[in-house]
């Protein structure tokens, strides 16, 4: 069963797979994929140099200034998504093929379409003020820069719809990782009811 984990930013994604990982199981985020596989190909380098002037320099790309040029505009923005995404889709499911249970870390799941690569999707939904102080503590952006990148998602209402459960992140770390430990449950449970359907 291939599960994808998604949420806004700030969310607390990257802690749930974390708490995953510890747990054993098999994790892949597009995050890491992106920041360690794709931006060091010679291929995105040189689309990104050619549609993005002053994003490469010295031959590396620039995740900062880049960003700053794509979050000002959409059509920039789904420019470099897709240029990004078949990449990071792609090495996601060699890393994903094989293993029985796998779970990825997916931000855009909804916006890119990718639905169809996992049986499960779990959003992991937080207060915007819990996730602004998350984002501000972690990275250094102001809230100006946090509300733009959400603009460039789904509604709240879309990103819930399309969930076949929802995390709730607003306590403490430890209140998290129970959490953690009641989803992993119901998943077991809601496959074990299904496959029982499927053998009626």
């Amino acid at each position: 069963m291939y599960i994808a984990i998604y949420g806004k930013i700030g969310s607390g994604k990257s802690t749930v797979l974390e708490l995953l990982r510890k747990k054993g199981k098999r994790t892949a985020s597009c995050d890491e994929i992106y920041r360690n596989v794709v931006v060091f190909s010679p291929d995105y380098i040189e689309q990104i140099e050619k549609n993005f002037p002053g994003a490469v320099k010295d031959g590396e790309i620039d995740l900062k200034a880049l960003a700053e040029i794509v979050y000002n505009d959409k059509l920039k923005l789904a420019l470099l998504d897709s240029l990004a995404h078949p990449q990071i889709r792609a090495c996601l499911k060699r890393i994903l093929d094989g293993f029985s249970e796998a779970y990825a870390e997916v931000p855009l799941l909804i916006e890119s379409g990718w639905k169809d690569m996992f049986d499960k999707c779990v959003y992991v939904r937080s207060d915007r003020e819990n996730r602004v102080e998350r984002v501000k503590l972690r990275d250094g952006k102001d809230e100006e820069s946090i509300a733009r990148v959400d603009m460039s998602r789904a509604s709240d209402e879309v990103l819930e719809k399309n969930a076949d459960y929802i995390l709730d992140n607003n306590g403490s770390l430890q209140d998290l990782a129970d959490a953690v430990d009641e989803m992993l449950q119901k998943l077991k449970e809601q496959e074990e009811t299904e496959k029982k359907k499927s053998k009626r």
